[in-house]
C-alpha cells in the first residue's frame, strides 16, 4: 500500500486561516486524477470497459450540471452533495429581477460516510514526513542578481527555470516574476498562457558588477 508523504509549511504572518498554529501540513507529490484516470482505475475493478466507464462518468457530469442549472440539489449517496448558490451582480437591494441574478459558487459538501471511509483508509497507510522544497526568504537584491547572472548565459527564462535556481515553490515564483515584470527587470515575450521572459532593465547591482 502506498504511503502518504507530507511536510510542514510556515503560515503567512497575516494568515487568518491558521490563527492558533505556526505551521500547516501539505501533502507532497499530489496527483490530479481526472475522468480518464478514474475510468482506467475503475475498469480494472469491474467488468465494464474503460470506454463504458468513461461514458458513464461524462454522462454523470453532464446530468449534475443540468440539475444544478435548474437550482436542484444533487446528492450522490455516501459521497457528496452539490448545491447551486446564487447572488446579485452588484449590491443586493431586494429589487433585482432575474436578469440581475448570477451564479456565485457551487457548494460541495462531503457526506459523513465518505469522510469516515477516507479516514479509515488513511489510517491504514503509513504517513511519513518528507522534506519538500520550501521557498526561502530571499532579498530583492539576491533575486535580481540571480536573474542577471542567469541571463549572462541564457537568452530566455521560464517560471520553471526561476523556480529551480531560486529553490522556490511555484506559487512564490509566480509572485517573484510578477514583481520583476512590474519593475521591468523581466519582459514577457510569450503569451499570457505560455509566458517566456527576456531580460529588461539591468539592475544597479549588475551595473556595479560590470
Amino acid at each position: 500500500m502506498e504511503d502518504i508523504k507530507f511536510d510542514f509549511y510556515k503560515n503567512p504572518s497575516k494568515s487568518k486561516d491558521y490563527q492558533d498554529s505556526e505551521y500547516h501540513i501539505r501533502i507532497n507529490g499530489r496527483k490530479v486524477i481526472d475522468i480518464k484516470s478514474l475510468s482506467e482505475k475503475i475498469q480494472k475493478t469491474c467488468s465494464l470497459t474503460k470506454s463504458d466507464v468513461n461514458g458513464v462518468l461524462i454522462a454523470l457530469q453532464d446530468e449534475i450540471t443540468y440539475q444544478l442549472s435548474l437550482g436542484n440539489i444533487v446528492k450522490l449517496d455516501n459521497v457528496c452533495q452539490f448545491e447551486t448558490i446564487l447572488c446579485t451582480k452588484g449590491k443586493c437591494t431586494g429589487k433585482e429581477t432575474g436578469r440581475d441574478i448570477e451564479l456565485k459558487t457551487i457548494r460541495i459538501r462531503p457526506q459523513k460516510e465518505l469522510k469516515e471511509e477516507v479516514r479509515k483508509e488513511l489510517m491504514e497507510r503509513e504517513i511519513v514526513r518528507c522534506r519538500a522544497k520550501h521557498s526561502q526568504q530571499l532579498s530583492d537584491e539576491h533575486i535580481e542578481k540571480t536573474v542577471n547572472t542567469f541571463f549572462e548565459e541564457n537568452e530566455f527564462l521560464t517560471r520553471k527555470h526561476l523556480e529551480d535556481i531560486l529553490c522556490s515553490t511555484p506559487y512564490k515564483t509566480r509572485q517573484i516574476i510578477k514583481k520583476l515584470c512590474e519593475k521591468g527587470i523581466l519582459v514577457n515575450v510569450g503569451s499570457a498562457l505560455h509566458p517566456l521572459y527576456r531580460a529588461g532593465i539591468i539592475t544597479d547591482e549588475a551595473k556595479r558588477k560590470e
